[in-house]
């Protein structure tokens, strides 16, 4: 029997993701995408319980994506992490590891580069692991 859910979600990554995340959850081995070298390569998916979430609170900054790539280093340490929404004054981040998920509120990181008129602000969340986005030499 086919899992309704998963079909609807996969209906909305391009047929070569299709194919490799159905074979990625059934080996367990976790969904993975094309990156650089210096990215880390996991994604996930928002479950219906989570899309609600999200939509039930006010000021959202960015609209959904059926996929959302770990925003960490390669090989960092700890769970995966990706920026679901930016709300007033927070963001919801999706963490995952191998058996746990879930949405939490977070902080940015405060951290910033150049000129005090025009900074380049690290787009991770307060407490991070590794190097902040403007440190990295490949754009994660």
């Amino acid at each position: 029997m086919t899992d309704a859910r998963f079909i609807k979600i996969a209906d909305c990554l391009p047929s070569r993701d299709r194919a490799f995340s159905a074979l990625a959850l059934a080996v367990g081995g976790g969904l993975q995408r094309d990156v650089g070298a210096e990215a880390c390569p996991h994604y996930n998916v928002l479950n219906d319980l989570e899309w609600g979430q999200l939509a039930s609170r006010p000021y959202a900054a960015h609209e959904s994506k059926a996929a959302y790539g770990c925003e960490l280093q390669a090989d960092h340490p700890g769970p995966h992490m990706a920026l679901a929404q930016s709300f007033d004054g927070y963001e919801a981040w999706l963490r995952w590891a191998v058996r746990s998920r879930e949405l939490v509120d977070l902080t940015p990181c405060e951290a910033s580069d150049g000129p005090v008129d025009d900074p380049e602000l690290c787009l991770l969340f307060n407490g991070h692991p590794g190097p902040h986005t403007f440190e990295a030499s490949t754009p994660v």
